[in-house]
């Protein structure tokens, strides 16, 4: 079962994502390149512009209504996951695990190759290269990003552990302070036990002062 979201604790980055990340994500999801080429197969099946500007507005308002729908199922489940904690929760763990499987073999590569297509088809007419020239493009597009990704990954591991590093200096640096008022406290000298002198030697000592 997947653990809530808890509080950060002192020196840990916050699990928090402001108004510009929320809206750089919903647009890269929702528009992305997509856009580029919709609009072309939207209108080869409606010859009318109010019907294709239509079909606009309606996909707007389904989007908007799959995201609210999303939010109340983020507030009823607090975990972290996504879509995968929904259909664990609705379907159960083994709906859940072949969403997993399949998110990472099928639906993520295929979002990266219809992305890449579109980026390797503008790019080839900009510089007016071949068909052929398309998958070498987009192959490299998608190393290099890839590439950039791992230098992204590494970074924040390093921070991670530097300011894990840090908060454990800091807590070893820490010494409980006294309040002026109250001066630390001393041990007392230790006295030395005093010998005993044994009764033949008390008996010898008095008859030698008379």
């Amino acid at each position: 079962m997947a653990e809530p979201l808890r509080a950060p604790r002192d020196g840990e980055l916050l699990r928090q994502i402001g108004l510009y990340a929320a809206t750089a994500i919903t647009v890269g999801n929702i528009i992305g390149s997509g856009i580029f080429r919709s609009p072309h197969s939207v209108a080869q099946h409606l010859h009318s512009f109010p019907v294709v500007l239509f079909a606009w507005v309606l996909g707007g308002v389904l989007s908007i209504c799959g995201s609210l729908v999303l939010t109340e199922l983020v507030v009823t489940h607090p975990h972290t996951g996504g879509l995968y904690v929904f259909i664990r929760e609705a379907f159960g763990d083994a709906f859940g695990f072949v969403f997993g499987w399949a998110n990472l073999w099928v639906i993520k590569p295929t979002v990266i190759a219809s992305i890449t297509s579109v980026f390797a088809l503008y790019f080839c007419q900009v510089l007016h290269l071949g068909k052929g020239a398309e998958f070498p493009v987009g192959a490299i597009a998608i190393l290099l990003l890839t590439f950039i990704n791992g230098l992204g990954r590494a970074r924040r591991r390093r921070h991670a552990v530097a300011v894990h590093h840090a908060q454990g200096d800091r807590d070893r640096r820490v010494v409980p302070r006294r309040l002026p008022c109250c001066p630390p406290r001393t041990r007392p000298p230790r006295r030395r036990p005093r010998r005993r002198t044994p009764p033949a030697a008390r008996s010898s000592r008095r008859s030698r002062w008379r």
